[in-house]
């Protein structure tokens, strides 16, 4: 047996390098699109940043006790009686924040001493993630913030937890 018409072959054969040239395009333009997003900037830091930002501002902003300070500075008021207040700012940072974000905040005077820290402790907080720092500097109306003759540095550290 013979085989007298070769124009079918020959269409098999055309069909399949056909899919196969369609085939390896689409796996081309994948790989490209994939290495394209590996590549693409993370904004993360950016959200972090925003976000600590708006928190620190918003309690700067916000006098609740309608008492014309702002409710950031009164947490921070220093002598014996106000120092219970320190707390206060690590509860209303963690209601503020995502339960995926994870924060430490210090406060800071003008020598560099940290005078209260909350949030996470100092050597709990995570070495393989991106952190973010804010830094927001308290001073004028009422003086004493951190000490009786500087201003008072509120250093927050953000981070998304795994």
């Amino acid at each position: 047996m013979e085989i007298t018409n070769r124009k079918g072959y020959i269409r098999l054969i055309e069909v399949s390098l056909a899919a196969a040239l369609v085939f390896g395009f689409l796996i081309f333009v994948q790989q490209t699109q994939s290495s394209l997003l590996r590549g693409s900037q993370s904004y993360d830091p950016i959200v972090l940043k925003t976000l600590g930002e708006d928190i620190i501002r918003s309690l700067d902003l916000r006098d609740s006790d309608r008492n014309f300070r702002s409710d950031l500075r009164d947490y921070l008021r220093f002598g014996t009686s106000c120092i219970n207040n320190w707390p206060q700012l690590t509860q209303e940072i963690t209601a503020a924040l995502p339960e995926n974000v994870g924060f430490s905040v210090f406060l800071v005077d003008s020598s560099g001493n940290s005078l209260y820290q909350g949030g996470v402790a100092t050597g709990a907080q995570p070495t393989q993630r991106e952190i973010v720092t804010i830094n927001y500097i308290v001073a004028g109306d009422y003086g004493s913030y951190c000490n009786i003759w500087s201003p008072c540095n509120v250093k927050l550290s953000l981070w998304f937890k795994i």
